[in-house]
């Protein structure tokens, strides 16, 4: 036996031992308890009894209230009924605007009726308020409040309410006129009735001691029932119009002036006190007596677990009972061993991903941190591979999460079947992994290992539910000491080197290198300035001109977002559009060129009726709420659907959504025209063009650039056109710049051409000064800048020397 056993053995007998303060606690439980339950049970008992007084008046109360909310809701409701009839009757209105009619008729009927029910006066105003007919007298009552429901009822055309505090026992109510014809607020029917008057005979026959209270808004009326005592076994009903029920709500409050009490209640709750005490006593002495025996069991178990500390849980011995003390003997043994499992799951969790089973991030780093070290002491070299899988995303979404888990596994026991068992592995976020090796000789191994890691991870998958998929890789690899000289930033550098191996395509690795850095500083820095001109609006538009290629007429204009920035000048589409396409910024941009393209054009002058608008849209935009977008934008800037056209390029489409199509047709199906932008420029698929539903095909410019000497492209040209006419789309040529390319064009049956031979982008401004208006007739007027040049358009038949259709041409 050890000190601690020998040192419990000698205390536990004495008097104020373990087993003495056990046995003491367990009867100020016991006691507390028992006191606990025995004033609970007395207050529950008074409670009761108190309850049962005031129920009866309650109950006599709530039928009195019945009675008079059943009474004051039938009077008020024919009142408020036959104010409503006389406010929509053609006599009041024709009143209002007629003054024989309302001296004649309504004057006369008003008094009459005033007279016979004294008890709801009425009087008609204009609409300003002003008196008109009725009781004259009610302008002068009910101090400011009855100008304000007035007010009310005019500014809101709604009718409505109020219980004012000079006027008590009187309900004001005020209802609009409208004239019928053009549903205007042309007056006020104002009505005051008295409630007071209306309960008065119920109050009457009422003989008991009670209070009646009316409440509405934040006025009160007390009916009757002055006590000193307070209010009791209150009762409340709600009045409110069956038909209006926002007109008015009053509330009813019936009570006892006297407060129901028993004087012996006080002497009853003293005695249940007592007994209650006394059986707490009981209690006290029965509970110390089990106590003794169950503290000398419980010693024995301690001693048992004192004598031998260092033992297992499961070594302890069980109690030789067969009862609670046993139960808790088994019990504290379980818990012991569950509580060194749980520890050793714990530490196991903090250290290593609970979905693959490799290192986490925490001892990842610590172990980069160790091999850095080493590897200063012993000058060898470290490499860090960065690893990310691609097209993770998709197969989480389609597929689901479950299937993105067991794909993390599988991609986890890949990478680990390679490796060495001295390379550290770890999943450091999401679809995201690290792979340490030490003590590397050469970069060319390392690179040999991200190659052969890369195939391994772009094999197909087996899933469960027979689903395969594949996916890739981008690997960005460091080294320590040439790339970094901390842990943090040798992470940094393999982060850097995995995002640049995505730019230049999926499923490779990239080296390190400090101008890759510097590339990718930038790239961060271009990304912030974009996002920044796009959440402050700092682009601008551009429009370029599409004109008919048979007659050169203007038919439309092309909108180009350009982004000039006060450091970095004018930044090319060609660099911003794929950034603002990964950022995400491509949709608050694209809108905003939308709207505002949509709302500049609109305020265009002398426009003709078939003139349209074309703007691009990236495939990323197609989302399901597209379509609605559209039409708030084109019903909020006046711009009609059918002449808008939206522009995609068909490299974008092979990156849509699968909603795409259906967002197409909605948009389709709305009016706007959708367009194959820059047809020529990738694979010139066919399936797109019966797939989606265009009305218009564009062929990219690097197919017009050689018409004039490349016999190849002449024909693929004249085929796209053909086909494209055939299956009813019209056909616009982009980069138009010589009359060479038109006239070739023109031979194949080209319908629109765009390009610098007809105007260059720029504002409206610009655009009006190259290609003079359009006028709603179809004659295009030339605007000459001296008379030479207006000569010579004159000679070669580019203009009529006389045309009354069109103003005088101005020379300037």
């Amino acid at each position: 036996m050890n000190r601690a056993s020998r040192g419990l053995a000698r205390r536990w007998p004495r008097r104020g031992s373990a087993t003495h303060r056990l046995k003491r606690r367990v009867q100020l439980a016991a006691f507390g308890v028992a006191m606990l339950v025995a004033v609970a049970i007395g207050i529950l008992e008074l409670m009761i009894a108190l309850h049962d007084l005031p129920r009866a008046a309650r109950e006599s109360n709530g039928a009195t209230a019945r009675v008079f909310a059943s009474h004051l809701s039938a009077s008020l409701n024919n009142r408020v009924d036959e104010i409503q009839q006389l406010a929509t009757s053609s006599l009041v209105w024709t009143a209002l605007s007629d003054s024989r009619d309302r001296d004649a008729y309504l004057n006369p009927f008003l008094r009459e009726r005033n007279q016979a029910l004294s008890n709801s006066r009425l009087a008609l105003l204009d609409y300003r308020g002003r008196y008109i007919a009725g009781d004259e007298a009610l302008m002068t009552e009910g101090n400011d409040s009855v100008g304000r429901l007035v007010d009310q009822v005019l500014s809101s055309g709604a009718p409505s309410s109020r219980m004012i505090d000079d006027s008590p026992g009187r309900l004001w109510i005020g209802l609009p006129i409208d004239y019928p014809y053009t549903e205007d607020i042309i007056g006020v029917l104002l009505g005051a009735i008295d409630l007071a008057a209306m309960l008065e005979n119920e109050l009457a026959v009422d003989t008991r001691e009670r209070g009646v209270i009316l409440r509405g808004g934040e006025t009160a009326w007390r009916l009757r029932g002055e006590s000193a005592g307070g209010v009791h076994a209150a009762v409340s009903r709600w009045i409110q119009h069956p038909a209006m029920a926002r007109l008015y709500d009053l509330e009813l409050t019936v009570y006892s002036t006297e407060s129901p009490w028993l004087g012996g209640i006080l002497t009853r709750g003293f005695l249940m006190v007592l007994v209650s005490l006394a059986l707490a006593l009981v209690v006290w002495w029965i509970a110390g007596v089990a106590a003794s025996a169950v503290s000398r069991r419980l010693e024995r178990l301690a001693a048992a677990i004192l004598e031998s500390p260092n033992r297992a849980p499961e070594d302890i011995p069980a109690d030789d009972g067969d009862d609670e003390i046993s139960v808790l003997a088994d019990a504290l043994r379980s818990a012991l061993a569950a509580h060194r499992t749980m520890k050793e799951q714990l530490e196991r969790l903090a250290y290593f991903d609970g979905l693959t089973g490799l290192m986490n991030r925490t001892l990842f780093d610590d172990r980069l941190g160790q091999a850095l070290g080493r590897a200063q002491r012993t000058r060898s070299q470290v490499a860090l591979m960065f690893i990310d899988l691609n097209r993770f995303k998709a197969v989480n979404d389609t597929l689901g999460h479950e299937a993105g888990d067991a794909l993390l596994r599988e991609v986890a026991r890949r990478i680990s079947e390679r490796v060495r068992g001295s390379d550290a592995v770890s999943r450091r976020s999401g679809d995201e992994f690290t792979l340490l090796i030490e003590t590397c000789s050469n970069q060319k191994g390392v690179v040999q290992l991200a190659e052969d890691l890369i195939v391994r991870l772009s094999q197909p998958y087996s899933l469960a539910g027979g689903d395969r998929t594949s996916i890739g890789a981008s690997i960005g690899i460091a080294f320590y000491p040439s790339d970094a000289q901390t842990a943090g930033e040798l992470l940094s550098r393999a982060d850097t080197a995995m995002y640049a191996a995505k730019e230049r395509g999926m499923d490779g690795y990239c080296l390190y290198s400090p101008d890759l850095g510097r590339a990718i500083r930038s790239r961060l820095a271009l990304e912030a300035r974009l996002t920044q001109a796009v959440r402050e609006e700092g682009m601008e538009i551009l429009f370029q001109p599409q004109v008919n290629l048979t007659d050169g007429r203007l038919l439309g204009v092309e909108a180009f977002c350009r982004w000039w920035d006060p450091e970095l000048g004018e930044v090319p589409p060609r660099i911003f559009i794929p950034i603002a396409e990964e950022t995400g910024a491509i949709r608050p941009l694209g809108l905003w060129l939308l709207r505002h393209a949509c709302r500049e054009v609109a305020g265009w002058s002398d426009l003709g009726s078939d003139f349209f608008l074309s703007i691009n849209v990236s495939a990323k935009q197609l989302t399901a709420e597209f379509p609605l977008v559209v039409r708030e934008i084109l019903e909020a800037t006046g711009w009609p659907a059918q002449r808008l056209e939206l522009e995609l390029t068909e490299d974008s489409l092979t990156h849509a959504p699968p909603e795409a199509e259906s967002v197409l047709e909605a948009l389709s199906a709305t009016g706007v025209l959708v367009v194959m932008d820059d047809f020529g420029a990738g694979y010139s698929s066919l399936s797109y063009l019966k797939r989606f539903r265009f009305g218009k095909l564009k062929i990219d410019r690097s197919m017009i650039q050689n018409l004039a000497t490349s016999e190849d492209d002449n024909l693929m040209v004249s085929t796209f056109i053909n086909l494209s006419h055939q299956l009813g789309l019209r056909v616009i040529a982009e980069g138009v710049e010589t009359e060479a390319q038109r006239d070739r064009l023109l031979r194949y049956g080209c319908d629109m051409a765009q390009g610098f031979l007809y105007g260059s982008p720029g504002t409206h401004a610009s655009l009006s000064g190259q290609l003079g208006r359009q006028t709603s007739d179809g004659i295009r007027q030339v605007l000459a800048h001296d008379v030479g040049e207006g000569f010579e358009g004159l000679a070669a038949g580019e203009a009529a020397a006389e045309d009354q259709r069109d103003p005088p041409v101005s020379l300037r």
